[in-house]
């Protein structure tokens, strides 16, 4: 099987302020969880402190604009219960409300995944590195592999008006990759074709083929897509038993 390789662009996004005033531990002595403070109210980068531009930007950096109930979890123990959490996608980083104008990052660290509502997020470094890592929301467990989606953000600025052209509005866009996840930790990316598809799930990919095609299933469509993974599982589950 082809291992491809995970690439993440990380950027600082958002409002930088003091030290972080209150940290949250885990059971480990000394080892805190949450890091930087960001002070929600400040104007951020992107904005250039123009209210016009903040208020007409379209699209979010977020996977949930607003901040959700969800749970810490570090080491596989839960660490806090009932948090205030959202996904900021673009700055790669699990943002903890501590109060109505301040909130703080969370540690980017494999031992650390967090429950958001029904969606859990765990981090993945790249390349041993902290820093160019990323999180993943688990679509689907499976008995050798899981299925997870990795969505990415990018950014275009506001663009001033010319003799020839209209202003454009500040965007954010997102999009989604899907990775096969081993259960030792090892991530391949899945092309979202029906032939190419099968350069990854490429155990028995004559079955896996013609189950593609006899069902009707796009693997761009992510309900075809969890019904081709749940099935190459499968495979991949009969094929590793004892005969």
């Amino acid at each position: 099987m082809k291992r491809y390789v995970l690439f993440f662009v990380v950027s600082a996004f958002i409002y930088f302020s003091a030290d972080a005033q209150t940290r949250l531990s885990s059971k480990r002595p000394g080892f805190e969880l949450l890091m930087n403070s960001h002070d929600i109210g400040l104007s951020n980068e992107f904005f250039k402190d123009d209210p016009y531009m903040a208020e007409n930007i379209q699209g979010s950096p977020y996977a949930n604009d607003e901040f959700q109930l969800g749970n810490i979890y570090f080491d596989g123990a839960l660490s806090q219960k009932n948090a205030m959490l959202r996904y900021n996608i673009y700055a790669e980083e699990i943002e903890v409300l501590q109060t109505a104008d301040l909130y703080q990052g969370l540690l980017k660290s494999t031992d650390v995944y967090v429950k958001i509502k029904n969606d859990i997020y765990i981090f993945a470094p790249y390349k041993e590195s902290i820093e160019d890592g990323g999180y993943f929301k688990l679509i689907q467990e499976g008995s050798v592999y899981d299925l997870y989606e990795k969505p990415h953000v990018t950014f275009t600025p506001f663009k001033e008006p010319t003799a020839y052209a209209p202003s454009k509005p500040a965007i954010f866009r997102q999009n989604i990759d899907y990775y096969l996840v081993s259960k030792n930790g090892k991530f391949f990316e899945i092309p979202l074709s029906p032939s190419r598809i099968l350069k990854v799930m490429d155990e028995d990919k004559d079955k896996l083929k013609a189950y593609i095609k006899e069902n009707d299933l796009n693997p761009e469509e992510l309900d075809d897509l969890i019904a081709i993974f749940l099935y190459y599982d499968t495979i991949m589950q009969e094929n590793a038993s004892p005969q």
